[in-house]
């Protein structure tokens, strides 16, 4: 039972691109959150409780929460972006709470000042399922599905347009949340939300920002892995810590990832990543302009000091000077065309998971045995469908200790550690897996509703690639 008593939280904190060694911290009552609110819609008060609120579709999923398109029972014409997240503490630390992270920097940024971060509405609790729902305005997709229904449908001729729109928008987000010594961290497409009127991108899901405390050589550093700057991954290239660069590395791989519709990290553990970052040159499309293949270069430099000192200098690059003021008709159309053919990918059985290529693995070692349980936790947690309940509480599995495993007390140090590579590159797998299957999914609902409706075989439909 969770007692809605003071919880102490940590602000974010920093200075310049670095952080504090010794951050101020302050605290709030989470008491001050109660289950009905009153928030101002358009100049309207609007009050809600969980009793009033629709759910109607999952939107996606994030840092410990999940984000519902919702609707009010006494406003049926307000539609809200609700994300839903636990009050359980986290296991290292029991005064930190992704809800609080999550709430306090939604208040601190989401209060419209910038248009290029999600608008924060109000909070409440759900007492019966203890969670925190904090609501925010709609915004119609996310790049990570706007990339791969663009991608599907080859609609990329203003791509070098639209780009340069998203980079300005974002870099104008994280330029506002310097100016509130805040970093995000978790850059990525899933996190950059678009509107189509007028085209906006906005920046979202606040639950990892904070000044930096975790250790940047440990697997468990707060951010999605493959998005994670050379710096954060390896302690030794950011002695005195990181901060706004590690977030520029996150903007310039999701533009390219967006650009080539394919993440250039994809199963890579973390020593993987960083041994190929070492010889990587990023190879950007040649219909990009070179103004704008510049400046994602420039932004993927291995080394920190490397990449652009301040936001402001992204924002006065040759590619940000090309970039019309006003949104372009090609920019309007463009984004209105592929956001028109977004699938809902409501039919979950199309989403297979990859519990096939587990066929292929040695299962003389008991852990990989074990990974088929696993693959199905995974699939699980991704999808979110009918998510098992031990899985929810650790989503992210800890790799295997094979010192501790008398099994494995004839193999070598070297081989313990390949075992250990080899069963994070297969965690990594699986997730590619899914990702691949759902991207599959998204070709063939494109295909069956716009193209060939009466196809009746995945031959007819052709390969999708």
């Amino acid at each position: 039972m969770v007692i809605f008593d003071l919880v102490r939280i940590e602000c974010p904190t920093c200075i310049d691109e670095q952080t504090l060694p010794s951050p101020d911290t302050s605290s709030y009552k989470l008491s001050d959150v109660g289950e009905e609110a009153t928030f101002d819609y358009k100049g309207t008060p609007i009050t809600i409780s969980v009793q009033l609120l629709i759910e109607s579709q999952e939107l996606g999923s994030g840092n410990f929460g999940t984000v519902m398109l919702t609707e009010i029972k006494e406003h049926p014409q307000i539609k809200m972006a609700v994300k839903r997240l636990s009050l359980t503490p986290s296991h290292s630390n029991p005064n930190d709470y992704t809800a609080n992270t999550d709430l306090i920097t939604m208040r601190t940024v989401g209060s419209g000042l910038n248009p290029y971060v999600t608008k924060f509405y109000a909070p409440i609790i759900d007492r019966e399922v203890c969670q925190l729902l904090i609501c925010m305005e709609l915004c119609e997709t996310s790049m990570d599905k706007f990339c791969t229904t663009m991608h599907a449908m080859d609609k990329t001729q203003h791509l070098d347009l639209l780009l340069k729109r998203m980079i300005n928008h974002i870099a104008n987000a994280l330029l506002f949340l310097k100016s509130q010594n805040i970093l995000h961290r978790d850059v990525k497409p899933s996190n950059i939300l678009l509107n189509q009127n007028p085209v906006i991108f906005k920046l979202c899901d606040f639950g990892i920002c904070g000044r930096l405390v975790d250790s940047v050589t440990g697997t468990l550093t707060k951010g999605t892995r493959i998005y994670l700057a050379p710096e954060r991954i390896d302690g030794n290239l950011s002695p005195h810590g990181y901060g706004i660069r590690s977030d520029m590395w996150a903007l310039g791989l999701s533009t390219l990832e967006i650009a080539t519709n394919k993440h250039p990290f994809f199963q890579m553990i973390e020593p993987v990543i960083l041994t190929k970052i070492e010889t990587w040159v990023p190879e950007l499309p040649s219909n990009l302009s070179t103004e704008l293949q510049q400046l994602v270069v420039w932004l993927l430099k291995r080394q920190q000091e490397d990449r652009p000192p301040k936001y402001e200098n992204i924002l006065v690059s040759s590619a940000m000077q090309s970039l019309p003021t006003e949104i372009t008709k090609e920019e309007a159309d463009m984004v209105k065309i592929v956001i028109e053919h977004i699938p809902q990918l409501k039919n979950a059985n199309v989403r297979m998971f990859g519990v096939d290529i587990l066929m292929e693995k040695d299962e003389s070692d008991g852990y990989f045995r074990a990974a088929i349980d696993l693959a199905d936790g995974i699939y699980h947690y991704q999808f979110k469908i009918q998510t098992k309940s031990w899985f929810e509480q650790d989503p992210e599995p800890a790799l295997p200790n094979y010192d501790d495993d008398d099994d494995f007390k004839d193999l070598s140090p070297e081989e313990k550690q390949e075992k250990t590579q080899a069963y994070a590159r297969l965690l990594e797998e699986i997730r590619e897996r899914n990702r691949q299957r759902e991207n599959e999914a998204t070709f063939t609902e494109i295909w069956y509703t716009f193209v060939d409706p009466y196809a009746t075989d995945v031959d007819e439909r052709g390969s999708g690639k």
